[in-house]
């Protein structure tokens, strides 16, 4: 699920990041590096003397998501630090380390600079992302969320491929906040995901506010996974 709680560091953020005995730049188990691309449409409006008037605006954004996996956690969860070099830039914006979770929780320290790609990644990043477990006879599965001041509900469809390891699952994810300040939205994801590896491969998303955003716009983002550091060469 595409949703962020932003609260203290855990313990095992922590421990990762602060403690004496690691580097400030731990050694990474894990290192992936994904091609992202993303492109927002919006609502705009703007005031003159002639009255209210109201258009489409866009921006596009093309890149690669740097990600490193920090420590595993006995709770289930995996600490990662990620970085995004958008458009060419010659350095990546700043690196974020948050815990992400299999059932699409995802931790991080507050006032975390979080962009959206990382949102889409970090959510099915975690351990047992697809855990055979709780998957029926047909494919799918369920999973729900009361916590950080939102309800959020996801079914995943999962597809077999030619290829043993690799699923196609289907996500469609509802998030209705608490309160009639904010709105929700709707997640709607195309995830080819290695089982043996557990982690996506591809991820399309597109994300699209409920009614009541006057101002929401479409936020559809796109990575591929161009390597992995535990793939087999």
């Amino acid at each position: 699920m595409r949703l962020l709680l932003t609260i203290a560091f855990l313990g095992v953020v922590a421990m990762a990041t602060r403690c004496p005995a690691a580097a400030a730049d731990p050694a990474p188990i894990r290192h992936l590096e994904y091609h992202v691309s993303g492109h927002t449409t919006v609502n705009a409006q703007s005031e003159s003397y002639d009255g209210t008037s109201s258009g489409m605006g866009s921006v596009g954004y093309d890149g690669t998501m740097s990600v490193d996996v920090l420590a595993l956690a006995k709770d289930g969860g995996m600490v990662v630090r990620a970085s995004v070099m958008m458009n060419g830039e010659i350095r990546p914006e700043e690196a974020v380390t948050c815990a992400v979770y299999g059932d699409g929780r995802v931790i991080c320290p507050q006032n975390a600079p979080i962009s959206g790609a990382m949102h889409v990644l970090f959510s099915r990043l975690g351990r047992d992302f697809y855990d055979p477990s709780i998957v029926d006879a047909s494919g799918k599965w369920t999973r729900n969320d009361d916590g950080g001041g939102v309800s959020a509900d996801a079914t995943f469809t999962s597809t077999p491929t030619k290829d043993p390891n690799v699923l196609e699952i289907r996500e469609h994810l509802t998030v209705e906040p608490r309160g009639q300040i904010a709105s929700g939205w709707t997640d709607e994801a195309q995830i080819r995901y290695n089982t043996a590896l557990s982690v996506p491969l591809s991820i399309h998303d597109v994300s699209t506010p409920d009614s009541r955003s006057d101002n929401g716009g479409v936020e559809i983002t796109d990575m591929d996974l161009k390597s992995d550091s535990f793939a087999k060469h």
